[in-house]
C-alpha cells in the first residue's frame, strides 16, 4: 500500500508538472513550428547541398540587418539539405523580398538561391477543428462505452485515464516542440482510444481480482496486478517503439513527424494506464465498500 501511494504521489505530481509546463508553453517561441494558428514561412531553396549553411549564415544575418530577432521565427531545414524554412507567426516583413538578391550575392556563381513567401492559411482552421473533432468523437465513445460495459469505479477510471492521456500528450508535443500539422488529430486520437484500451483491459484484471481476492483491500489488488500487467506494458511499449522508429527511418518530413507523434501518444497512454487508472478505481472502489 505504501508503494502504491508512493507512486500515486510522483505520478500525479509529475502529471501537473508536464501539464502546467506543457500548457505554459502552447504557441510561445518555437512553438510557432507547431502550427496551431495561422502562420508565414520563407522557404530558401539551393540548387545543390553544399553550401546550405552559408546560405543559412547570410540568411539570418539578413534578418538581423533588418530587425528580424531569432525569437521572431523558428528554423527547419528538410531533409534533402536543399531547402530552409523560416516560420513566422505574424506577418512577414516587406524587406524579405530582397532576401534573394542579398543571399544570391554573398555566393559562389555555382550555387544558386530561390526565395518564396508563403501564407500557411490552410492550418489556421485545420488544427484546432482536428482536435476538437479527434477529442470530441473518442471521449463520447469511450464514455459511452465504458458507462454501459463497466461499473462506476472501472468507467471513471477509464474516462479519466483517456482525458489525461490526451492532455499529456498535448503538454508533451509543446514542450518536446514536435510539428503538429497535418497529424495532430490522428495521434491525438490514438493517444486516446489507446489509453482507453490498455485502461479497460487493466480494469478487467482488477475486477477479476477483486471478486477472487473477496473483496479484500482495494490498494492491494490495485498493486497486485500492476505488477501482473507490468510485462503486457513492456511490451505493448517495445511494439509502438518499433513502429515509431520504423516510420521515423524514412527520414521524410512527415514520416519523421507521424513517428515521433505516435511514441509520445503511446507513451502518454501508457503511464496514465499503468499508474492513474488503477489508483481512481482503487479509491473509488474503496470508497463504495
Amino acid at each position: 500500500m505504501c508503494k502504491l501511494n508512493l507512486k500515486a504521489k510522483l505520478f500525479i505530481v509529475i502529471s501537473l508538472v508536464v501539464l502546467v509546463v506543457g500548457m505554459s508553453l502552447f504557441a510561445i517561441g518555437f512553438n510557432q513550428t507547431v502550427d496551431y494558428k495561422e502562420s508565414f514561412e520563407v522557404r530558401v531553396t539551393t540548387n545543390q547541398r553544399t553550401g546550405i549553411e552559408t546560405v543559412r549564415a547570410e540568411t539570418e544575418k539578413f534578418f538581423e540587418e533588418n530587425g528580424i530577432k531569432a525569437k521572431d521565427y523558428a528554423y527547419q531545414e528538410l531533409s534533402d539539405g536543399k531547402v530552409l524554412i523560416y516560420k513566422f507567426n505574424k506577418e512577414v516583413p516587406a524587406k524579405v523580398n530582397e532576401l534573394q538578391e542579398y543571399v544570391q550575392g554573398k555566393l559562389t556563381e555555382t550555387l544558386k538561391v530561390t526565395v518564396e513567401v508563403n501564407e500557411v492559411v490552410a492550418n489556421k482552421d485545420g488544427v484546432s477543428s482536428w482536435v476538437v473533432l479527434a477529442l470530441g468523437i473518442a471521449i463520447v465513445a469511450i464514455f459511452a462505452y465504458a458507462i454501459i460495459m463497466e461499473k462506476l469505479a472501472g468507467s471513471i477510471a477509464t474516462i479519466c485515464a483517456s482525458i489525461l492521456s490526451g492532455l499529456l500528450f498535448i503538454a508533451l508535443m509543446n514542450i518536446t516542440r514536435l510539428p503538429a500539422y497535418p497529424f495532430l488529430g490522428v495521434s491525438l486520437g490514438l493517444s486516446i482510444a489507446l489509453g482507453a484500451g490498455i485502461t479497460l483491459s487493466t480494469i478487467n484484471r482488477l475486477n477479476e481480482e477483486y471478486k477472487n481476492a473477496n473483496k479484500s483491500d482495494t490498494f492491494v489488488i490495485a498493486e497486485k496486478i500492476n505488477k501482473v500487467e507490468r510485462l503486457k506494458y513492456l511490451f505493448i511499449a517495445v511494439v509502438l517503439l518499433i513502429a515509431a522508429v520504423s516510420i521515423s527511418a524514412f527520414f521524410t518530413p512527415y514520416m519523421m513527424i507521424i513517428g515521433g507523434q505516435i511514441a509520445l501518444a503511446g507513451l502518454c497512454a501508457i503511464v496514465t494506464s499503468y499508474f492513474g487508472a488503477p489508483l481512481l478505481w482503487a479509491v473509488i472502489k474503496g470508497k463504495k465498500k
